[in-house]
Parts: C-alpha cells; structure tokens; sequence
C-alpha cells in the first residue's frame, strides 16, 4: 500500500513539474511558430515592399520607340491600372496577414492562460461532481 501511495505521489509531482515547465516552454515555441507560419504564409514583408508593383507583372511596353502620344497614354494608363490592382490585392494579403497574427496572439494568450488555470479548474469541477453525488 505504501508502494502504491509513493507512486502517485511521484507521478503527481512529475506531472505538475511537466505542466509547469516543460510544457509552458513547448506552448510558447508552438505559439511563436504560428506567429512565424503567418508572417511567411502572407509574406507581410514582401508585400509592404512591393506595395505599389504591377499585379503578376502584366503590362505594356512601348513597341515603337517613335513619339506616339496615344500609344504613350494607353501603356501610361495600363500601367497604372496594373499597379493599383496590385496595390489592392497586395494590401488585402497583408490586411489578411495582419488578421490571422492577431487571432494567432489572442487564441494563444487564451491557450496560455488556460493551461495554468486548467489544473485547478480540474480538481474544483471533480470536487464539485463528488459533492453533488454524495449530497442526493
């Protein structure tokens, strides 16, 4: 009986020593990596330094090198609208980016929190449960 009683109490303390240790360091390096996954994923970096670049290079070019005022403002406003499409959908990605990091940082602050408060909120409801059954 002894025997039995050391061996919980050993695998209480190892689990608790777990819970509080290792796994906190754990959560944060997964946490930090989704973080990471997202930055990449959205590649808010590359987006905010390409802003303003044609979308998937579609363009004109001038074909002649003469002087040719109509052909000039037709490349002049293609080009144009080849960037403002690509500074939107540029701006959406990283808009998209910035969403997923945030939910990324609150859902995770949420699972930290919990984890420290999870134990105790184990043993309150196990407690609670004994009491009601033994009360009726």
């Amino acid at each position: 009986m002894y025997n039995i009683c050391m061996e919980i109490l050993l695998l209480f303390t190892s689990y608790v020593k777990w819970h509080y240790t290792r796994a906190v360091v754990d959560i944060l390096h997964i946490w930090g990596n989704m973080i990471y996954f997202f930055y990449n994923l959205f590649s808010v970096k590359l987006m905010f330094t390409t802003l303003f670049s044609k979308w998937r290079r579609l363009g004109e070019e001038r074909e002649t090198t003469a002087l040719d005022i109509g052909e000039t403002a037709s490349v002049f406003l293609v080009n144009t609208v080849m960037r403002i499409v690509g500074a939107l959908m540029r701006f959406s990605l990283i808009i998209a980016g910035l969403i997923s990091i945030t939910a990324t940082l609150v859902i995770g602050f949420a699972v930290f929190v919990l984890w420290f408060v999870m134990p105790i909120v184990i043993v309150v409801l196990i407690s609670a449960g004994i009491y009601l059954i033994t009360v009726k």
